[in-house]
């Protein structure tokens, strides 16, 4: 949320958005 607010809205956003969601999903699968 830092890094979005200090580089506002833009290409870093989505790469952004898609890293952490697949650093949840390794996460999700470690659990399992």
């Amino acid at each position: 949320m830092a890094k979005q607010a200090r580089f506002g809205v833009g290409s870093n956003d989505s790469k952004d958005r898609s890293d952490n969601q697949k650093r949840r999903e390794n996460k999700t699968a470690l659990h399992l």
